[in-house]
C-alpha cells in the first residue's frame, strides 16, 4: 500500500514538472496588435519610442509591464509586450513619447548613448512622464489604430 502512494506521490511530481516545461510563448495572454502613427508638428515622426502602460485591471502597473514600439522613418509604430511578442493585453493604459536629439536638432546615431553624446529630449515633459502623460488609450478587440499628434518646441 505504501509504495502505490509512493508512486502516486512521484507521478503527480513527474507530472507537474513536465507542465511547466511548455514554451514561454504557450504562457503570453491573449495579445491585440496595437500599431499607429506618431507625428511631431504635424510631420510624421522617425525615431520616437512609445512606451504604454497598463493601468490598474489591466497587465498590472509595474515598469516591467509596459510595452514600447520605435517609430519608423514615416511615424509608424508597432507595440511590442514585454515578452518581445507583438501586442499587449487589451485594457487601459496611459501612453508617453521621448525622442533624444543632438543639441543642434539632428537626429542621434544609432547605438549612440544619449549622455554619451550630448543628446537632449525634443518632447515637452506632458509626453515623456508617466505622471503627467494625458495620452491614454483603450486597447480592445477588433484591432484599432492608434494615432498621436504631438507637439513640440522647434529646434
Amino acid at each position: 500500500m505504501q509504495s502505490s502512494k509512493l508512486a502516486l506521490c512521484l507521478l503527480c511530481i513527474f507530472g507537474l514538472a513536465l507542465s511547466g516545461c511548455g514554451s514561454e510563448e504557450s504562457n503570453l495572454p491573449e495579445l491585440t496588435p496595437v500599431k499607429g502613427t506618431i507625428t511631431v508638428n504635424g510631420d510624421p515622426a522617425a525615431g520616437v519610442t512609445i512606451i504604454l502602460y497598463p493601468q490598474q485591471g489591466a497587465a498590472g502597473n509595474t515598469p516591467q509591464d509596459t510595452a514600447f514600439g520605435i517609430s519608423d522613418d514615416n511615424g509608424h509604430f508597432t507595440i511590442q509586450h514585454r515578452s518581445g511578442a507583438e501586442g499587449v493585453e487589451p485594457g487601459e493604459y496611459s501612453v508617453t513619447f521621448s525622442k533624444m536629439v543632438m543639441p543642434d536638432g539632428s537626429p542621434m546615431e544609432k547605438g549612440a548613448e544619449p549622455a554619451a553624446v550630448g543628446a537632449k529630449e525634443m518632447l515637452p515633459q506632458q509626453y515623456t512622464n508617466p505622471q503627467y502623460t494625458k495620452e491614454k488609450i483603450t486597447v480592445q478587440k477588433p484591432q484599432d489604430t492608434y494615432d498621436f499628434e504631438l507637439k513640440a518646441r522647434k529646434t
